[in-house]
Formats: C-alpha cells, structure tokens, sequence
C-alpha cells in the first residue's frame, strides 16, 4: 500500500488474561492512530510481533503530535498493512508504563471478554470527503 486505508471507525478493545483484545475479521485491516497530548511531555515506544515471532521497532513517539502508523514499512517505501496474517500483537510502552494488544478473531474476542464480537465492518460506512458541519 502506498498509503493508510480510510478510517471505518474505532473497534474495541478487550481485557484479556494478561493483554489486551483487538477483535479483527479474516479479511480486516487496521492501523494504529496515536494523539499525545501537550500536558505532558511522553515517549510512546510500539513494537510490533509478527506470526512467526519476529518482534519489529514501529514507531518512538514524543509528544505532543498526533500520528499515523499504517502498516510495516518495506525497503521499497512503502508498507504491509495490519491484519491478524501479519502481526500478532503490539507491544506499547509509554514511559513506565507497558501494555500488550493481540490481534484476535472476533470469536475468540466474545469468548475471552464476555462482550459480543463487532459486526464485520462495512467500507461504505466510512468518512466519504464530503464537508463536515
């Protein structure tokens, strides 16, 4: 891809035992979107864990800035984006803090967390250029 796909909305997110649960159909996408407030200066590290184990640096942010992380960048400038084939689990530090998100069926989603799994997104559904009030 040579740039993010359309934003289709925000999914959930789950408490898992140990991590958090991000629901993500077979054929689904996702990219990440961070906005670091000026309150407070933070450093934001994400680490991105492939099926096969590979762990790969994203992204170091300082805030404040707001920013995009489409996908894995390739060698040729452009990138793979995140799907549940490509990546497994995100690793986040943001100072002392840590966290740990893995990509799941939306299955596995409802059984773990007790909440239903999101509809299959629709792309039509998403932000389509026309002028906001």
């Amino acid at each position: 891809m040579a740039r993010a796909p359309q934003s289709l909305g925000a999914l959930p997110i789950g408490q898992g035992k140990g991590s958090f649960l991000l629901p993500l159909a077979e054929s689904e996408g996702v990219w990440i979107g961070a906005m670091l407030e000026a309150s407070e200066p933070t450093s934001v590290r994400l680490v991105a864990q492939s099926r096969d184990g590979r762990q790969s640096r994203l992204a170091e942010l300082v805030g404040p800035q707001t920013a995009v992380i489409a996908g894995m960048i390739r060698s040729d400038g452009r990138f793979d984006i995140f799907s549940r084939h490509s990546l497994a689990a995100l690793d986040i530090a943001a100072d002392d803090s840590r966290a740990r998100v893995e990509l799941v069926e939306p299955a596995v989603y409802a059984r773990v967390t007790g909440q239903p799994a999101p509809d299959p997104l629709d792309p039509a559904g998403g932000y389509g250029g026309w002028r906001l009030p």
